[in-house]
């Protein structure tokens, strides 16, 4: 599944990298996480998901780890690769952030791909569309306030 969009950030170019390279910062956004514990230049994340609301009676919430890097694709460019399990499937995550000034502000383009593997079989492509793309939203809207304090 492919996501995308920007926000704008009250913060410099350099302070908004500053900030999206610090995984314990972006995490804070992040739903469903337990914990963050750092390794070498790994971040591993612990999760936890509620899915209730799917209606199966034999799984109401999906736990994992995801373990998550920073690619730095060059000036004023961050990029962060996860992957993991969640419910014994397969996840990969890989978000693309441009970090640019325009007209006096300073924004960020982001794009995310994400990979649920056999999630989509045993929770319905449907279900699973609807809940990444209202936690993507989420996250980033929570990213762009949380570098633009008012």
């Amino acid at each position: 599944m492919e996501f995308e969009g920007h926000f704008n950030s009250s913060l410099s170019v350099e302070g908004t990298m500053e900030y999206l390279s610090d995984f314990r910062k972006v995490s804070c956004c992040l739903p469903g996480v337990e914990s963050v514990d750092v390794q070498a230049n790994q971040y591993i994340a612990r999760i936890r998901f509620d899915v209730s609301e799917f209606g199966h009676s034999y799984m109401s919430t999906l736990s994992g780890r995801l373990k998550a890097h920073y690619e730095t694709a060059g000036n004023n460019h961050v990029v962060i690769s996860a992957s993991g399990r969640i419910a014994g499937s397969a996840i990969k995550v890989l978000l693309d952030m441009a970090i640019s000034q325009s007209d006096g502000k300073t924004v960020t383009s982001w794009k995310a791909s994400v990979d649920f593997g056999i999630l989509m079989k045993i929770m319905g492509e449907k279900n699973i569309m609807a809940v990444a793309d209202a936690n993507i939203g989420r996250i980033m809207s929570c990213i762009g306030k949380a570098i633009s304090p008012v």
